[in-house]
């Protein structure tokens, strides 16, 4: 490791090469001990708010945010407040099955 006149540090390839294989050790053995999902302490409160989604309260949300969407877009005259509308009920519909998705995947 050497450092030059504008204090940078200047690596040979075998120092890199090393500090790489070091970083990739470590991370795959911290890897062995992850696994999502396993905590269950929001166990319930997950529960009760993916049932508030997926049922008739996600959908009466999703049919609220369209119906402002169109007023304002009424208002407004622009079909750009429809499209966001739209989209921010696609998500609100099939949001929390990608969260869970995500949230549960396992290594």
């Amino acid at each position: 490791m050497k450092l030059n006149s504008n204090h940078r540090i200047h690596l040979s390839e075998e120092q890199v090469l090393t500090t790489f294989v070091t970083i990739a050790v470590i991370a795959f053995m911290a890897t062995n001990n992850v696994q999502a999902g396993v905590d269950t302490t929001f166990t319930s409160a997950t529960a009760l708010l993916t049932g508030w989604i997926d049922g008739s309260y996600g959908k009466m949300a999703a049919l609220g945010v369209l119906g402002v969407g169109l007023s304002i877009a009424i208002v407004k005259q622009s079909l750009m407040f429809v499209a966001a509308a739209v989209g921010i009920a696609i998500v609100a519909v099939t949001g929390p099955a990608i969260v869970t998705g995500i949230v549960t995947a396992t290594l």
